[in-house]
């Protein structure tokens, strides 16, 4: 048995088999994958993407995306909490223990900002530098990437 780092599954048989086996970790519960099932989750192993990362959370809330607030350009709009622009800054906090980032995105010839909390400063940093790899990137494509390699 093995288990999957990015859906947190305990696999029995073989990962390129077109039918396995997977038992949940949380729910203990064993069913069959077949077909497309079968070949997307075999192919290369589960992912954890972005969006679904465990650490992203801060004090038992998920960080997100975050709450995207205008900073400036034509429209102020609300507040927003989705995968919504393109990431054209990220800044780590200089406040001790940098704990959390800031992503610059535009969206709509206008401006926001948000903030990224992540109770563990060591992954800030690393994500803060992943991120700054993904400049003018839409966010819904941030929040596809496959950070298995992080876990």
């Amino acid at each position: 048995m093995v288990l999957c780092p990015g859906c947190w599954h305990i696999y029995s048989g073989k990962h390129r088999r077109r039918s396995i086996q997977v038992t949940s970790v949380v729910g203990l519960r064993t069913k069959a994958l077949r077909g497309s099932q079968a070949r997307a989750r075999t192919k290369g192993g589960c992912q954890m993407t972005f969006r679904k990362h465990p650490l992203f959370n801060y004090r038992g809330l998920p960080s997100w995306p975050p709450v995207w607030t205008f900073t400036g350009g034509l429209r102020n709009g609300r507040p927003r909490r989705e995968e919504i622009g393109i990431l054209k800054e990220v800044m780590i906090s200089n406040v001790q223990p940098a704990d959390r980032c800031f992503l610059h995105i535009e969206h709509g010839r206008s401006t926001y900002v948000g903030c990224l909390l992540i109770e563990d400063p060591a992954f800030c940093a690393q994500i803060v530098t992943l991120l700054q790899g993904h400049l003018n990137r839409p966010i819904a494509e941030i929040g596809s990437l496959d950070l298995t390699f992080m876990l």
